[in-house]
């Protein structure tokens, strides 16, 4: 085996400075006392500086005031012959940007073994941090959603045998009785109650939706008037809408309550008066619809910015915020498949943009059906775990005319189904109960009626009924529930049930 010659090292130096000079790690040496001496290809890339501008200039020009004393300790590391291998610091780049890079730093030793200077491989992972923290904010954002909508749940139940009764309580208590105003009062706190539920389930992507194609702009037209009202007259309010139709897919009440979310935000960031800008604009290369909201407010700092989602966080003082509102913004926009973002600074006011997917233009819409629509004869098995649910639906679709049969969980309904065979027309059942599921009973119960019909009832939505398992696609009506509308989706789940088992596709007549 030979000996290496003189070129074959010339060679080796040649291989060496070629893999320095391709390098996407800025590879640097420096002196011992941080002078750079080296500057690859890469490392103009990352920090945008040229060899020729950091050649004989000092590390510390990259390094932030406040890190001096950690680049000191690296460097009297260096000069103990130690080796200092991937931590993580910030830098600051030519145009004052500040990344985070990986770095490792080593000494370098001349052929008598001797201390001469430092090699230094750092890469930009600045990208990387940003994903590993939007995917915590993710986590985070999905499982305090889990624990909103839990809640909301539990207090839809209770709302809704509130509501219920006391509705009940209206019809019979005379105009000029005494105790009519603290029915009045109970009815209202239990719209209130209802209303925080309602924020609590659209933070949570869990509220019940109405989603319909309209016009974004036309949305702004109609809210700016109500918006300068809510403002008030110290601050103005400019408006910019798309030259382009804008259409979007979503729930029209839920989106107008993010702008006017957002509006709330941005006054209360202007106590001193300023403008807001409303703006929409289509992005075709993406085939989003664009809705900013930018305020000349005193901004937000990174902190603010990272929690600003968050429900119950707020800057407001004690007693002047719930920390909802963008919160529910958040909720919103995440159910209809779409982002919302904010960029603030300190002093520079914020923007916040809601980009939603563009949709095609809409079709006729249907008429609301009337009072008299909903009424129907029908036998109706009534399914809760909840006994008061039970006794307000069956009282409720009495009043419209229909039979009801009541069962307290899925045992006693099986054994109601059984005693009433063939006599079941409609089985409503809540979603989630304790040893088997709605969409496991109404399975159960088609097994020996194939037509019957099924209207589910949850204190969640369509959301959860989707990851219940069990087939079908049959409809839901969101906890609390006036009596119309119970009546309503119980006379739409017959008629659709009908439709689909006759012939001509359309429900024959009813009796009635």
């Amino acid at each position: 085996m030979r000996s290496p010659s003189a070129g074959d090292a010339e060679l080796a130096l040649l291989h060496l400075a070629a893999i320095v000079e391709s390098s996407d790690d800025a590879i640097v040496s420096k002196s011992l006392d941080g002078i750079i001496r080296s500057w690859n290809p890469a490392a103009e890339r990352i920090f945008g500086y040229t060899a020729a501008e950091m050649i004989g200039e000092s590390i510390f020009k990259l390094v932030p005031p406040e890190l001096h004393p950690e680049e000191h300790e690296v460097l009297a590391r260096i000069r103990a012959g130690e080796r200092v291998a991937h931590y993580e610091t910030t830098r600051v780049r030519k145009d004052g940007e500040r990344i985070t890079i990986s770095l490792s730093v080593s000494p370098i030793r001349d052929a008598s073994g001797e201390l001469v200077g430092a090699s230094a491989i750092k890469r930009d992972i600045s990208q990387h941090r940003s994903l590993e923290g939007q995917l915590r904010q993710a986590q985070k954002m999905e499982a305090l959603g889990q624990l909103a909508g839990g809640m909301a749940h539990d207090f839809n139940n209770i709302l809704t045998i509130i509501d219920g009764f006391a509705s009940f309580l209206a019809r019979e208590i005379p105009s000029d009785s005494p105790g009519r105003g603290d029915l009045l009062g109970i009815q209202r706190a239990s719209e209130r109650a209802a209303r925080l539920t309602q924020q609590l389930l659209a933070f949570s992507r869990r509220q019940a939706t109405e989603p319909e194609t309209f016009d974004l702009s036309q949305l702004v037209h109609e809210t700016v008037g109500m918006l300068r009202r809510l403002l008030g007259e110290h601050i103005r309010v400019e408006v910019h809408v798309a030259a382009a139709a804008a259409y979007v897919h979503a729930d029209r009440g839920q989106l107008s309550q993010v702008l006017l979310n957002l509006a709330v935000n941005a006054r209360d960031a202007m106590p001193e008066g300023g403008t807001l800008s409303v703006s929409t604009y289509v992005d075709g290369d993406a085939g989003r619809v664009v809705l900013s909201v930018r305020d000349t407010g005193h901004g937000m700092d990174a902190r603010t910015r990272a929690r600003v989602f968050e429900p119950f966080f707020t800057t407001k003082p004690r007693g002047q915020g719930t920390g909802l509102g963008l919160a529910v913004a958040y909720g919103i926009v995440d159910r209809a498949q779409g982002r919302i973002e904010v960029e603030s600074e300190p002093g520079a006011g914020s923007v916040f943009r809601v980009s939603l997917p563009r949709a095609k233009a809409p079709g006729v819409a249907r008429r609301a059906p009337l009072d008299a629509d909903v009424r129907g004869t029908e036998t109706v098995l009534v399914v809760d775990d909840e006994p008061a649910i039970v006794e307000l639906a069956a009282r409720t679709l009495a009043s419209y005319g229909y039979t009801p049969v009541p069962a307290n969980g899925p045992g006693a309904a099986m054994i109601a189904f059984a005693e009433r065979s063939g006599r079941i027309d409609l089985l409503l059942t809540d979603v989630v109960m304790p040893v088997m599921n709605g969409r496991d009973l109404a399975e159960h119960l088609r097994r020996d009626n194939p037509r019957l019909a099924v209207l589910y009832m949850s204190g969640y939505t369509d959301h959860v009924l989707a990851h219940v398992p069990g087939p079908g696609h049959d409809p839901l009506v969101a906890k609390p529930f006036t009596p119309y509308h119970l009546a309503a989706a119980a006379r739409e789940a017959l008629d659709q049930r009908r439709r689909h088992a006759s012939p001509g596709g359309a429900p024959p007549a009813r009796t009635p």
